[in-house]
């Protein structure tokens, strides 16, 4: 939300606002994700107004190098205090002291983290297959879908990147080279469109079957084969207007987000709801912790998930 607000103030205002996250969901650590992912804002305020006047006073007492470590924990117990008065101001609510323990276990758990790094000299793996692999760049499974400004750029740059250039090469890429010798290469995308959102909805039935024991009553492949009708008529509007068609990002994204959301909760969640995919998955996962702590081999079915 503070995001499409940021983006909304830098279109109409034309103020570049700093951003509150930073992908945080591909942070490598706890340093990572609390000094340069997590509500930006927040970090930069309480680096100034606590971590730095921490570590200056710390600094004479104990070892330059180690006096990071108190400051980090007096910023997560302000931190915890601050959320304390923030939840009792908004619930009326006499402070359980959790919100606190929260930051309180986090800030023990990073400072424990820098005193490992600076014991190995940041040379510290653990261990180094996860090194190994955290070196490689993975492509991100997103990018920002609720900025999309257009179905297009929806399902083509923002959302399930994985399966976009799984899709790619191995449905639509091949449907548009075979259309493309009978009809107007111009138009040759459409049907490798429909083609693919087609293969879309037919793997989301057969995956939900599977995990659900359902019989597939048609609605995922619904879904997808009207998001693939709604991408090709706008397809074919860009094409016929030579690209001159152009709606202002303040309301092409509302728009495009609004027909996500309103398709997804007509056909999309209500199937996925009625398959209790939550409480078997609580269940199924009680009975594996079960069998691998007591040996025990209990059915799903007989099991009842005390989450819900």
């Amino acid at each position: 939300m503070l995001n499409i607000v940021s983006i909304a103030v830098r279109v109409v205002r034309r103020v570049e606002l700093e951003p509150a996250i930073n992908n945080p969901h591909l942070a490598s650590s706890l340093q990572d994700f609390w000094g340069k992912r997590w509500n930006l804002m927040v970090t930069n305020i309480l680096r100034l107004a606590v971590y730095d006047h921490v570590r200056l006073v710390i600094v004479d007492r104990i070892p330059r190098k180690w006096a990071p470590i108190p400051a980090v924990l007096a910023t997560f117990f302000v931190s915890g205090l601050m959320h304390e008065l923030f939840f009792y101001y908004i619930g009326r609510l006499k402070p359980s002291g959790e919100a606190m323990m929260f930051f309180l276990i986090h800030g023990v758990a990073l400072s424990v983290e820098i005193a490992i790094k600076k014991m190995f000299n940041g040379k510290f793996l653990v261990p180094r297959i996860i090194s190994g692999v955290s070196r490689v760049e993975l492509e991100p499974p997103f990018d920002e879908p609720y900025l999309a400004s257009s179905l297009q750029d929806f399902w083509g740059k923002r959302w399930n990147l994985m399966v976009t250039n799984i899709l790619r090469p191995t449905v639509y890429d091949p449907v548009r080279s075979i259309v493309a010798d009978r009809i107007s290469r111009k138009w040759a995308p459409l049907p490798a469109v429909l083609a693919t959102f087609f293969v879309s909805g037919l793997m989301h039935e057969l995956i939900f079957n599977y995990n659900g024991r359902l019989m597939p009553n048609g609605e995922y492949i619904l879904f997808f084969l009207i998001h693939g009708v709604a991408l090709s008529v706008e397809i074919v509007i860009k094409k016929i207007s030579n690209g001159k068609f152009f709606v202002p990002r303040i309301i092409s994204c509302p728009l495009a987000l609004a027909f996500i959301f309103f398709t997804s909760c007509w056909m999309f969640f209500p199937s996925f709801l009625r398959g209790n995919t939550e409480f078997k998955a609580c269940s199924e996962s009680i009975a594996f912790f079960k069998f691998i702590r007591y040996g025990q081999l209990i059915s799903p079915t007989n099991i009842t998930c005390p989450l819900l």
